[in-house]
């Protein structure tokens, strides 16, 4: 619960703006005396302003609450208060209100100048200073306090002047009660739901039409997005069909052009082979022609050969007969040539043996000179001399063994060959065709056997010359040998020019007659064949292309399908554009500004709607719920201030004529939650409005007792209850009645360390009364000094 602890009051009306004046309250009693005017309802109007910013009725917005600056003597002064309090939490909290009255030339100015609130911190033990502006301070004090403003300033700090109010007039104890109660926060709370419900509904139907209109476009806008599916589906469909019968088209052209282009070749193929026909017809006849005239001319061609054949043959007969003693003469030379090959093969073994002794002297003589070399080479005596025996003999006599040894060899060889000439000679003729035919390759053996007779002859005279006393009597047989065949040769040669000169006469005019009618023949033959050849390559062709009219029925066919095929591709084309058409139409349809983000605005729109309307009904369950705990929470309470009141006016009053009083709550109006308020005392069987019936006294317990009442009920966090002058218009009996009234009070909430009870007055019996030792160890006298300024001295109690 929240206390006040100390307060200091500086500048605030009596009290000298110069001098701090400091009160210390007390638990559970704050007892302060003084004469009237002495200040004492000073301290009760600076709690009030320091806890709630309100300053005390008739202060004139200040003038008369600030030290008046004339009393001073200065243009200007100022006040300060200063409280600290606990707040409900338990903190220490410093509240700091400083004031300035100015004297202008024509008017006081008053002026709140400063409101700070000081806290410690509780992790460093730092003073934290928070300055706030007034408005804020005036919310700010009372949250701490744990109490309403309300309850500040008509329950605990009320002022001498309006400490009656619940007998005031209706309207004003109507509102004192509205406050306290925070009926009017309550009621303006329903009826901003009530509101706020309304507006809402209005809201909900607003958006249902919304919602509605939202729907129709949103359908709207599925139909055009189905529709662009549909048809961009049937597009596609179309395309790739479309795609498809182009692909036909573009192979039905190729057929159609390969046929005409098989039709052109046919027809270009029928042509050359009418040409071709024409041409052949034309060479059989040129060669029938040609065969015609050489004819004519081989008849006079074969007497001539005819001719030629008789003497040929007597010419053959002749020569048949010379062969015939050519070969008697050869083989004579075939016994002398085996005897010189005799001797030949001694001479060739004398010369094998005579190498190999020169190779073996070769061979030393190379073993020699090898060492004489290694004897030089290894004992480093300098260039190599000339060796002390010269071999030039052994080298002429190797080199002419050599040279005898190639020679008998070349003649050896020579010999081979007139042996296979003389052979070759001396073979039968065995018909007169042939040997015409081998005339020439004779020849040009003879030919052969003269070069190397003339190329070797130099060799068989170096022979002859080495082999002299060795060959003698063979070189003179070989020169009569010699004779013999160059006389056989010369008459040989002379015969064969002669009929080789008559026989090429013959045959190069034969030759000459057959080439070109060969020639002829053949190019004749070759350029029908290749007609031939042209014809019926041309002809199966066209056997295997097929007939003109089975092209041109395909043709005509394959025409006729492209012609289909053109249409149905228009068509789809047709259609594919109506469908794009529709499409473009559709999306700028689409585009347009209804139809934009429908989905996400319907979706919107929806949740909009239901949140609203959730919202709308717990508006309806949250009014109907406040507005029956407002009235439990009004009833209850009101039974617990009438039970108080019954209780503390019992015991306090001592008159005879009211048993008890009450406050009656009755509403204004059917289905509302605004009361009117009166205080009723019960007189017997009646019951009767206080206000205008009762005394001043009466007045003043009264509404002592409901203040009493009003903090027992509603200053759950704040255990602070300020009295100012109440035993105004008490008698006695009454007065002492009161003082024990608050003794009893002080001695149930003895337990209650934050219970405090400040009491301001006049009367010293009363002050006497509840001022005992046990509640307050000191009590507070105020008076004024000889500046007439306040002063607060604090007195020790005794019993």
């Amino acid at each position: 619960m929240s206390t006040v602890d100390k307060m200091l009051i500086k500048g605030i009306r009596s009290f000298d703006p110069e001098n701090k004046h400091v009160i210390t309250f007390l638990k559970p009693l704050t007892l302060i005396v003084g004469p009237n005017g002495a200040g004492k309802t000073t301290i009760i109007e600076c709690l009030k302003v320091a806890c709630t910013g309100e300053l005390p009725p008739n202060a004139r917005s200040g003038h008369s609450f600030i030290h008046d600056p004339k009393v001073a003597g200065e243009t200007e002064t100022k006040g300060q208060i200063k409280l600290r309090f606990k707040t409900a939490a338990a903190k220490d909290v410093v509240c700091i209100r400083s004031f300035q009255l100015t004297q202008k030339a024509s008017k006081m100015e008053y002026k709140a100048i400063e409101s700070v609130l000081q806290t410690i911190n509780p992790h460093t033990g730092e003073k934290v200073c928070l300055s706030y502006r007034c408005a804020d301070m005036d919310r700010e004090i009372p949250a701490l306090m744990g109490v309403s403003k309300a309850i500040l300033e008509n329950v605990i700090f009320v002022h001498q002047d309006e400490a009656n109010w619940p007998l005031q007039d209706p309207s004003t104890l109507k509102k004192k009660f509205d406050d306290i109660f925070s009926a009017t926060r309550y009621t303006k709370a329903l009826e901003v739901i009530k509101k706020l419900h309304k507006d809402q509904a209005q809201e909900i139907k607003t958006y249902k039409l919304k919602l509605e209109n939202l729907q129709t476009l949103k359908d709207a806008a599925y139909k055009l997005r189905e529709s662009i599916g549909q048809d961009q589906e049937k597009t596609e469909i179309l395309k790739v069909q479309s795609q498809e019968l182009e692909s036909n088209l573009q192979n039905l052209d190729a057929k159609i052009h390969h046929t005409e282009v098989t039709l052109k070749d046919m027809r270009k193929l029928q042509d050359q082979i009418t040409i071709k026909t024409a041409e052949r017809s034309t060479l059989f006849r040129e060669q029938q022609r040609q065969y015609a005239a050489l004819a004519e001319e081989n008849e006079d061609t074969d007497e001539e050969l005819q001719e030629w054949k008789t003497k040929f043959d007597e010419k053959i007969a002749s020569l048949e007969s010379n062969i015939c003693k050519l070969e008697r003469e050869m083989n004579d030379m075939e016994t002398k040539g085996s005897f010189l090959k005799q001797n030949i093969n001694e001479y060739i073994r004398e010369i094998s043996r005579l190498q190999t002794e020169a190779e073996a002297h070769a061979s030393l003589k190379n073993e020699r000179d090898s060492n004489i070399q290694k004897m030089y080479t290894r004992h480093n005596l300098g260039p190599l001399p000339n060796a002390p025996f010269g071999d030039d003999v052994a080298l002429n006599l190797t080199n002419r063994l050599k040279s005898r040894l190639v020679g008998l060899d070349k003649d050896l060889q020579d010999k081979k060959a007139e042996k296979d000439s003389v052979e070759a000679l001396v073979q039968p003729v065995e018909t007169a065709d042939r040997l015409f035919q081998e005339i020439q390759s004779w020849q040009k053996q003879v030919d052969d056997l003269e070069y190397k007779l003339d190329f070797r002859g130099q060799g068989v005279r170096t022979m002859e010359e080495h082999l002299a006393e060795a060959v003698g009597p063979l070189s003179r047989e070989k020169e009569k040998l010699q004779g013999e065949h160059n006389e056989l040769k010369g008459q040989l040669e002379r015969e064969y020019e002669e009929q080789k000169k008559q026989l090429d006469d013959f045959k190069q005019e034969v030759d000459t007659l057959v080439r070109i009618a060969s020639k002829i023949r053949e190019k004749i033959k070759a350029e029908v064949e290749e007609l031939t050849r042209e014809i019926e390559s041309l002809e199966e062709r066209i056997l295997k292309i097929g007939g003109f009219s089975s092209f041109e029925a395909e043709l005509a066919k394959l025409l006729q399908e492209r012609e289909r095929l053109l249409s149905e591709l228009n068509r789809f084309r047709g259609t594919m554009s109506v469908y794009q058409n529709n499409i473009s139409k559709n999306k700028i349809d689409l585009k347009q500004v209804q139809y934009k983000d429908i989905d996400k605005r319907y979706f919107d729109q929806l949740i909009q709607l239901k949140t609203t309307e959730m919202a709308n009904k717990d508006l309806d369950r949250y009014y109907n719920a406040l507005d029956k705990a407002l009235m439990r929470f009004h009833t209850m309470k009101m039974e617990e201030i009438n039970k108080i009141i019954r209780e503390l006016w019992q015991q306090t009053y001592r008159g005879q004529d009211i048993d008890y009083i009450s406050i009656h709550s009755d509403s204004e109006g059917a289905g509302t939650r605004s009361y009117s308020y009166k205080v009723v005392m019960q007189t017997g069987d009646a019951e009767l409005e206080m206000r205008g019936r009762c005394s001043a006294g009466q007045k003043v317990l009264a509404s002592l007792i409901i203040r009493l009442a009003l903090a027992e009920t509603f200053c759950l966090h704040c255990g602070i209850l300020a009295l100012d002058e109440p035993t105004t218009n008490l008698d006695g009996p009454n007065a002492e009645s009161l003082a024990a009234a608050l003794l009893r009070i002080m001695e149930d909430r003895k337990g209650q360390e934050n219970f405090q009870l400040i009491v301001i007055t006049h009367d010293e019996r009363f002050a006497q009364l509840i001022g005992q030792r046990q509640h307050a160890e000191r009590y507070y006298r105020v008076a004024k000094d000889d500046h007439q300024h306040s002063i607060i001295e604090a007195q020790e109690i005794f019993d």
